[in-house]
C-alpha cells in the first residue's frame, strides 16, 4: 500500500508500506539548535531512534509508529521500520 505525499514537519512522507515508511527530512528547512545558536547539520547516528505521529484528539497524543533504520543523505531519504513488526526481543516479524 502506498500513501499520497503527506506533510511531516519539515519533511514529507513519500511512501507507507506494511513494514516500512519512507520520508524526506529536508534538513535545510529544519531549525534544530543544540546550544549557543549552533545548528545541527548531520543526521548520522539516528538509527534505532523512534518515530512518532501526532494524533489530534481532545488532547494531542504522540503515537509510536516506527524506528529509523537508515538515512541516505545524498537522496534525503529516511527509512523507518514500522513499530508493529518489531517484536519485544528486537527481531522482525
Amino acid at each position: 500500500m502506498t500513501a499520497d505525499t503527506y506533510s511531516m514537519g519539515a519533511g514529507e512522507i513519500l511512501s507507507v508500506m506494511d513494514e516500512m515508511i519512507v520520508t524526506t527530512v529536508q534538513i535545510q528547512e529544519c531549525v534544530t539548535q543544540i546550544s549557543h545558536g549552533k545548528i545541527w547539520g548531520s543526521l548520522g547516528g539516528l538509527s534505532g531512534g523512534p518515530v512518532f505521529v501526532w494524533r489530534k484528539t481532545p488532547i494531542l497524543v504522540a503515537e509510536l509508529v516506527g524506528f529509523i533504520y537508515e538515512y541516505q543523505e545524498t537522496l534525503d531519504l529516511m527509512l523507518v521500520r514500522a513499530a508493529r513488526v518489531v517484536r519485544e526481543d528486537g527481531t522482525i516479524s
